[in-house]
């Protein structure tokens, strides 16, 4: 609904964070993969549970130990293919320093090294942006004139 999403962007505006980088956790020593990542925190959980209720995505880790005088928080994150549809989706409704932020985290992951060249064309975020945005079947939120 235009409500639930209304929340998620307000939600994500005040409290989210978009990145990309190598993460070292793969079955293999020594060796490393790359990750896009959108997170939330909260000292509350309730928050978060709706994130989850409302986007239909996403795992909530914690809460985390206390640090010194920091109370724990709950962490809401989704990682992959999920991150960037929902930065697809969101980008347009929030401001422009969170839009230049996941500019700059799709940007980053895009650059990351691949094993075989082929992905470049095959697996170009750009590309499947403008499929998307061709397809009749996608849903459009069209503001009123």
């Amino acid at each position: 609904t235009e409500f639930e999403l209304g929340w998620v962007v307000g939600f994500i505006e005040g409290e989210g964070s978009f990145h990309s980088g190598r993460s070292a956790r793969t079955s293999r020593p020594g060796q490393f993969s790359w990750t896009i990542t959108m997170i939330a925190q909260q000292v509350q959980r309730e928050p978060l549970e709706r994130m989850c209720r409302y986007t239909g995505i996403g795992k909530i880790r914690g809460p985390s130990p206390q640090r010194g005088t920091h109370s724990p928080v709950y962490e809401w994150r989704i990682r992959g293919r999920q991150a960037i549809d929902l930065m697809i989706i969101l980008r347009p409704f929030l401001s422009p320093k969170r839009q230049t932020q996941i500019d700059n985290a799709r940007q980053h992951y895009d650059s990351r090294p691949r094993r075989n060249p082929k992905e470049d064309v095959r697996k170009s975020w750009v590309t499947r942006d403008v499929q998307r945005m061709n397809d009749s079947r996608q849903l459009r939120i069209v503001p009123d004139a």
